[in-house]
Formats: C-alpha cells, sequence, structure tokens
C-alpha cells in the first residue's frame, strides 16, 4: 500500500506534461487521480460503462432511469430562486444537550447565509433531523437522463483523452481501468448536475466541503458560470495527493476543476496551502473564516450517564480514529487495553469513531472492560479526557483548545503525515507498544496559539458574506 508520499512521487515522475490531460471541457488530470487513488477496481464492482457501444451505453441510462425515477417524487419547484446551493456530501451531525441535530458543518454557514437563500444538498444522510432539503438518493436517477448532443460529443472526447492515456504508455492495465472508471463516473455525474442546474435558474454558487472527487459537479458549475466556494473540512498537509500539488500543476489550475476559493480554519492551513502550485500565486483565493463548526461542550443525558458510569473515578484516554485504519488502531487498543491492566493503571480507554467509518469495525471491544466505543460529541469527550491519541486527524489540533496531551500514535502507511504533525510539536511521537501514561512528562508544557490553527469564527465571519457577495 502506497502511502500518499509515495503515490504523488510515482505519479509526478511518471507524468512529466500534464497536457496528456486535456480535453475540451477542461484538463482531466484530478478526474485520473480520483480513479488512481479510490482504486475503484480492488474496492467495487463497477464497469465503465461510457467505453461500451454508445446504443448499448445508451440502453442502460435508459433502463436505469426508468427503474429509478419513479421511486422519486421530489421536486425543485419551490427552490428555483434559491442563489446558492450547498453540497454537503458527509451529512455529520452533532446532537446537542437536548438530543437536538445539527449539520455539523454547515449550520452556522447557512444560519449566516440565510436558510431561504439556499438549497441544501446531502449526499450521505446520517440522520432525518438535520434540517436538509435534498438528499441525493431522490434525485440520483438524474445521472441516468439521455446525453445531450453536447454530452454525446464529450463523451466521444473522454474516450479520445483515454486512448491518448493509454497510448501514453505511462499506465498499467489496473490503473488504466481505474482511469477509465473514473471518466465513466465524470461524465455521468456532469449529466446529475446538468439536469440539477437546469432546475435551478436563478443559482449563483455552489459551496461545498470536498473539492476533490467533485470533479464533474465542479466542471458543470464552470460551464454554468457559478462560482465554487470550498470550506476546509479536514487536515490539509504537503503530503495530501488533492492539496498542496506540485509547482508543475499551476499552469492548469484554471481549468482543472479547483474551486474558485477556499475557506480555512486559520493561517496555519494557508501557509500550507502557499505551499503548492494550486494557491502560491492565488494567496487572496485563501480566505480564513475560522472554526465555523457547530459544537457544544455539553452531551445528551444519555451520553453523558453513559460515560460517567463507564469512567467511575478513572482518567480516561481518548483515541480518535481515522478512515481506513481500523486495523491500526484495533491493534494498539488492544495493548494498550491489557497495559494499562498490567500496570493496575487508574485509566480506561474511549474510542470515538470517525464519522465516515462503520461502527461494526470496532465490535471486537463490545466485551471490553476498560474500552468504551462511542460516538459521542468530541467537544464534550475533549473536555472530559486526560490523554488524547490519534495519528494525524485535525482532533490533534483540536484538542490544543482543551490542553490535553496529545500523541500520535506510530503508522504502517502513514509516517509522512505523522512527520508534518511532529515536526508542528503540538503531539508527541507514541509507538505502537508505547503507554501514553508513562510518557506525560515528556508532553510540551508550551502554551499554543489555538487561533493560528483555529481562528474566531464570529469576529471573521463577515468575510464569508462578504466573498460570497463579490463576482
Amino acid at each position: 500500500m502506497y502511502n500518499f508520499t509515495d503515490f504523488k512521487n510515482s505519479f509526478y515522475s511518471r507524468v512529466k506534461d500534464l497536457s496528456l490531460f486535456d480535453s475540451t471541457c477542461g484538463n482531466l488530470l484530478k478526474v485520473v487521480l480520483d480513479g488512481l487513488k479510490v482504486d475503484y477496481v480492488s474496492k467495487f464492482k463497477v464497469q465503465p460503462e461510457l467505453f461500451y457501444p454508445l446504443p448499448a451505453f445508451l440502453i442502460i441510462q435508459k433502463i436505469r432511469y426508468l427503474r429509478y425515477k419513479p421511486q422519486s417524487n421530489f421536486s425543485f419547484a419551490s427552490f428555483k430562486q434559491r442563489e446558492t446551493l450547498i453540497f454537503d456530501v458527509s451529512g455529520r451531525y452533532v446532537r446537542d444537550a437536548q438530543n437536538q441535530a445539527f449539520s455539523f458543518y454547515f449550520h452556522k454557514i447557512i444560519a449566516e447565509i440565510g436558510v431561504k437563500n439556499i438549497i441544501h444538498f446531502v449526499r450521505t444522510l446520517k440522520t432525518n433531523d438535520i434540517g436538509y432539503d435534498v438528499k441525493m438518493s431522490q434525485t440520483d436517477y438524474l445521472k441516468h437522463a439521455a446525453p445531450t448532443r453536447n454530452e454525446l460529443q464529450l463523451r466521444k472526447e473522454l474516450i479520445r483523452v483515454y486512448k491518448r492515456i493509454k497510448l501514453s504508455g505511462l499506465f498499467n492495465a489496473q490503473e488504466l481501468k481505474n482511469i477509465q472508471i473514473a471518466f465513466s463516473s465524470f461524465f455521468t455525474q456532469r449529466i446529475y448536475w446538468r439536469c440539477v442546474f437546469d432546475q435551478l435558474p436563478d443559482l449563483k454558487q455552489v459551496i461545498t466541503i470536498v473539492h476533490y472527487h467533485n470533479e464533474a459537479m465542479i466542471s458543470m458549475s464552470k460551464e454554468r458560470g457559478l462560482r465554487v466556494y470550498e470550506l476546509q473540512h479536514g487536515i490539509i498537509s504537503t503530503k495530501d495527493i488533492f492539496y498542496a500539488l506540485p509547482m508543475a500543476v499551476s499552469p492548469i489550475i484554471d481549468k482543472a476543476f479547483f474551486p474558485d476559493k477556499i475557506f480555512v480554519y486559520g493561517a496555519y492551513w494557508k501557509h500550507i496551502l502557499m505551499k503548492g502550485g494550486e494557491y502560491f500565486h492565488r494567496e487572496n483565493d485563501i480566505v480564513v473564516l475560522g472554526n465555523y463548526f457547530y459544537q457544544t461542550n455539553l452531551a445528551n443525558l444519555n451520553e453523558e450517564r453513559t460515560f460517567n458510569t463507564f469512567k467511575e473515578s478513572n482518567k480516561i484516554i481518548l483515541i480518535t480514529t481515522q478512515t481506513f485504519m481500523h486495523e491500526e488502531f484495533i491493534e494498539y487498543i488492544l495493548w494498550l487495553s491489557n497495559d494499562l491492566i498490567k500496570h493496575n493503571l487508574p485509566y480506561k480507554i474511549v474510542l470515538k469513531r470517525h464519522p465516515s467509518e462503520k461502527g461494526e469495525l470496532y465490535d471486537c471491544f463490545l466485551k471490553s472492560k476498560n474500552v468504551l466505543i462511542c460516538d459521542f460529541n468530541l467537544s464534550f469527550l475533549f473536555k472530559n479526557s486526560d490523554i488524547h491519541i490519534s495519528i494525524y486527524s485535525t482532533t490533534l489540533f483540536d484538542a490544543l483548545q482543551y490542553g490535553l496531551p496529545n500523541f500520535s500514535l506510530a503508522s504502517y502507511h502513514s509516517e509522512d503525515y505523522r512527520e508534518e504533525i511532529l515536526q508542528e510539536k503540538i503531539a508527541l511521537p507514541l509507538g505502537k507498544k508505547e503507554n501514553p501514561v508513562f510518557l506525560l512528562e515528556q508532553s510540551p508544557k508550551e502554551n499554543f496559539d489555538y487561533k493560528y490553527y483555529f481562528d474566531d469564527f464570529e469576529a471573521l465571519k463577515q468575510s464569508l458574506t462578504r466573498t460570497l457577495n463579490t463576482p
């Protein structure tokens, strides 16, 4: 398995001329990266239907459209005058002490813009009570709509560009199949967004939390003259595949489906982005917005009761997990759980799953007496914990606000990411068989400038509306 640095080095050492991915609708670099990064061949049973003979492709589109359209009764009629589309790809939410759900990423953003001015799309809906307007499953049939004449021309163009990529000899058979699948998905997703935008004639802009894997939406937005804004949603590192790209990318930025501007948490993240080819000459397109999350230090009564019953008189080691790294976390937690018992230490472990992880991944701890698996309010957990462990998550930066000793767990595949965390000195390195309790004396005692990482949204929120209102 590649780490991200290996992935980037392998890709850009092979591809010297990024015009290889040029097409009539823009440069397809990010679409290619999507295919290679996701690795559709290994993870999904999906075929590159775009490359089927045209009659077969059109028949498949028609059958699926007719199959799925009757299942939807959604209408855009009441949203035709909305100017801002919120595209929430995660559906992440937080519950307050009264158990009311709020969109983690967009509650404050929507409050600032005005709920009557937006249409709120949610791709992955995790609860029905966060106040969304559209869940994509209601409208997903639109990607199977009949292609227009221009879209059929685009199909030919995508096939032509793929043949050029194949003839370059730069990619192996599995990589080529992944690129085909990514092109196929790009094409049908463009049809989807064309159909959506046709229903929203007054739309002026789109706000999303992820620019990558959303190339079709950005491509169609640009074609319609819509501005696209990205909200930082997690850690940004010079090791990223889709951020801080090599300087060689700079000449194609305007045509490679990047957002017009990005809102970041604080100056630290702006400095990271300025090191990459996509923003080093676009400093004004990085806007510091502060910590815009919906947060509360209170848990609902059931969660608080569960937490206190588990804790008893012990101290808490909070471990915040990350997607696709559950095996490493499980290995370490099994060891740490036994080590705490072995040394009779007054500590227990609270395991906070990443919102995008499947709950059953950590079922091996369900019967453990000193490990609690939970999805509780993160702010509440920080406030009531004594030690925090992750690998390279933004939670390591979040924990600074609460003065928690931070530890970055060694990783088989993410040492490149982890290196930046350790260089910033916000966390101590933690080996796979090291107990953080015995390392507390080494924990940094300096006071970090939390605002450097997460600035004050209330003081900066006018920059949101000012940016959105500036053409």
